[in-house]
């Protein structure tokens, strides 16, 4: 009893390893700096998401967001992870763009490289059907055509990361970051400060 139960806690846990090196790799995998990302002054701020700092609220078109991120720098390479967590309360479906994300801090615009929907997802427990996400848009594998619809009532979070080009200056000190979020009215910008730190 004691020896399966062992094992499905090691599965478990490559799974989580696993999944922390596809959304993290960028940040985590290897060294380099970086933080979370804080509400700027003046933003709504949201429900707690994954990151230390706070999300901030977005609404548009009956569908409210909250959103939640954290910045990286490793050697040329800028980025920001983002997390969004969508909830459809109006009457109709909603459907949006993976390729529509994108993070900015002047003059420097960060293009999506990778949104999976991991709505569901958890790596705790010792059911195997819950572990994976939908990968929407994947520069990578050519997939960039992928979208995500939400009924009325429904909550979608999605994980979304994004680069900027090499070569650009490095992110640090204190600084603004947008995160261009799509909403159904258009575009919404999530606006943060940088909290400077090592990864």
């Amino acid at each position: 009893m004691n020896g399966a139960r062992n094992a499905r806690h090691q599965m478990n846990s490559r799974r989580l390893l696993g999944m922390a090196c596809l959304f993290l790799s960028a940040t985590a995998c290897q060294s380099g700096r970086g933080g979370d990302l804080i509400p700027a002054e003046g933003q709504v701020e949201g429900v707690p998401g994954p990151y230390c700092n706070g999300s901030i609220h977005l609404i548009g078109g009956g569908v409210v967001a909250d959103v939640s991120g954290r910045w990286y720098t490793r050697l040329s390479a800028n980025g920001v992870d983002l997390q969004v967590r969508y909830r459809n309360a109006g009457s109709r479906s909603v459907t949006l763009r993976g390729a529509d994300f994108a993070s900015y801090r002047s003059p420097d615009r960060g293009e999506p490289t990778e949104v999976a929907d991991i709505t569901g997802m958890d790596l705790s427990d010792d059911r195997t059907d819950n572990d994976d996400a939908t990968k929407l848009f994947e520069v990578h594998e050519g997939n960039t055509a992928g979208e995500v619809t939400i009924a009325p009532g429904e909550t979608r979070v999605l994980q979304v990361m994004t680069v900027m080009p090499e070569g650009v200056r490095s992110i640090g000190g204190d600084q603004t970051v947008v995160a261009i979020v799509p909403m159904p009215t258009g575009f919404a910008r999530a606006r943060f400060t940088i909290d400077s730190g090592l990864i």
